[in-house]
């Protein structure tokens, strides 16, 4: 695992603000979200979760994964039209 100072140096060169994801760290908790679950679903919250790039690979990561809670039915019609349909 990296530690906050080597993605501080890591950053440095970019234009803020930026966003990067570590995808162990993400593959790891999705993992542990998905196994914590027991025999159920979980749906995604799209408030936690802003980009529709990361919302398909967490939908692909794990079965579990099904259906995203929307902040707002504009939101909903969004994402509809980015192809998620639960």
């Amino acid at each position: 695992m990296f530690s906050y100072e080597y993605f501080k140096e890591a950053l440095l060169p970019l234009q803020k603000p930026c966003a990067f994801i570590e995808m162990n760290a993400l593959r790891s908790n999705a993992d542990q979200i998905a196994s914590g679950a027991g025999d159920k679903c979980i749906r995604i919250a799209s408030k936690s979760i802003r980009s529709v790039e990361v919302l398909k690979m967490l939908f692909a990561m794990s079965e579990k994964f099904q259906g995203i809670m929307c902040f707002t039915a504009e939101e909903a019609l969004y994402l509809q039209e980015q192809g998620f349909d639960d």
